[in-house]
């Protein structure tokens, strides 16, 4: 009976330690729970709102029309949409700009002249609706080509060469592109046995009042050309006997289109009397040399030939072409259009077909001609003789031919030596 008791008293002991570990372990695990700390609720981090834009600059001509899209705006964002708009712009109101994706357009083209504004500025405000920035557009204003160009030469000893610059197209372009001074001649400095430029007494007197004779047809966008004729002597384009003596009169050349600040010079191979008493013949290679060493020495001057004499028949050298160095050429016989002959390697892009003197030539030759000259697609379209008479009824037609415009008088004719 003990032992049984003492066994029954052993086991409920063992029970009540089971069951003490087991409420503790309940227990410890509960409070453990209510020990962790609450899970923090997850924030998504916050975005920077970015807006990126950049300066603009380019180039336009001054022909373009209202509405004509000239450039961009680019501007980039990681929020909402972009809007454009312009805060400032000189001179005004002759850009605007698509306020939905920053397109630049000409506003007024009236505005845009090169010869009156050669830069447009403009301040441009892009906005996502949280970020501001600023673009800075800056447009340079050239002048258009004209296609094909326009031609004249001016007898400078008994005409001015400023009537040149009388004569506007309706878009306030002048009717003329180049004007030449006609002219000064290739003479023999017999002590020095060298071919010399020269200029006679009326030919002087432009170049010595050089900057109210011809600077302002070069204002006007008139490039003015020194026009190089022989002058009954023994030397003319086409015989120089080597390199050395093309070269030094290329130099006497560039020398003078520097000093005058002329924008180029033209060549006319008349009154030269090739194989005639005292005058060598003409070679192969006289009129290439002379034309390389004057491109060598004005890389970015003007070169034209008017395409006649001994000159006209030597225009490929040892594998140089003429044309790979002029920059026009014209046919030089008036009241006339054939578009034969023209110099090697000159692209009819560059060529008159037409020559017209204005002060003898029927109208109805010189219509004849523009309309010839649009649709052949030639490149130039020559005059000659401009006088102080009025031809701007003669211009006028010719000018609707060619371009579609009107021509108008803007300025006075005057005298020979009327510069004021």
């Amino acid at each position: 009976m003990v032992m049984k008791n003492n066994l029954e008293t052993g086991y409920h002991y063992f029970v009540v330690i089971i069951l003490c570990f087991f409420a503790f372990a309940c227990s410890s695990g509960d409070e453990t729970k209510e020990m962790e700390p609450p899970m923090e609720e997850q924030m998504e981090p916050e975005i920077e709102v970015l807006l990126n834009t950049s300066d603009l600059s380019l180039t336009i001509a001054d022909d373009l029309k209202n509405g004509d899209r000239i450039g961009q705006v680019v501007a980039t964002t990681n929020s909402g949409s972009i809007t454009y708009e312009i805060t400032s712009q000189t001179p005004a109101n002759s850009v605007s700009i698509s306020d939905i994706n920053g397109a630049i357009s000409v506003a007024d083209e009236t505005l845009i002249d090169a010869t009156a504004q050669s830069e447009i500025v403009a301040t441009v405000k892009v906005s996502n609706g949280t970020k501001e920035a600023t673009s800075n557009v800056n447009v340079r204003v050239t002048p258009a080509e004209k296609f094909p160009k326009t031609v004249v030469y001016v007898e400078v000893n008994v005409h001015n060469m400023l009537n040149a610059g009388a004569y506007q197209l309706d878009n306030g372009k002048p009717f003329f592109d180049y004007a030449m001074i006609f002219g000064s001649n290739i003479n023999y400095d017999v002590q020095n046995q060298r071919p010399i430029l020269f200029f006679n007494p009326q030919a002087a007197d432009v170049i010595d009042n050089i900057e109210r004779s011809v600077k302002p047809l070069q204002d006007k966008g008139i490039k003015v050309l020194l026009s190089i004729l022989g002058n009954r002597g023994r030397y003319g384009f086409a015989n120089f006997p080597d390199r050395e003596t093309a070269a030094d009169f290329a130099q006497q050349v560039a020398d003078a289109v520097a000093l005058y600040n002329l924008d180029g010079v033209d060549l006319d191979d008349e009154f030269v009397d090739y194989g005639g008493i005292g005058v060598p013949q003409a070679n192969e290679f006289s009129f290439i040399y002379l034309l390389e060493e004057l491109r060598q020495r004005m890389p970015d001057k003007l070169i034209t030939f008017y395409n006649i004499g001994a000159s006209s028949q030597a225009t490929s050298f040892n594998g140089v072409d003429a044309g790979s160095i002029l920059d026009y050429s014209w046919q030089p016989f008036y009241n006339f259009y054939s578009g034969n002959g023209i110099p090697a390697g000159l692209p009819k892009e560059k060529y008159s077909a037409s020559a017209i003197n204005i002060s003898v030539n029927p109208l109805s030759s010189a219509l004849d001609f523009a309309r010839r000259t649009k649709a052949d697609g030639f490149g130039a379209y020559m005059l000659y003789n401009l006088t102080n008479d009025d031809f701007t009824n003669y211009l006028d037609d010719i000018s609707k031919e060619l371009y579609d415009q009107g021509t108008t008088r803007v300025e006075r004719l005057r005298e020979r030596t009327d510069y004021d």
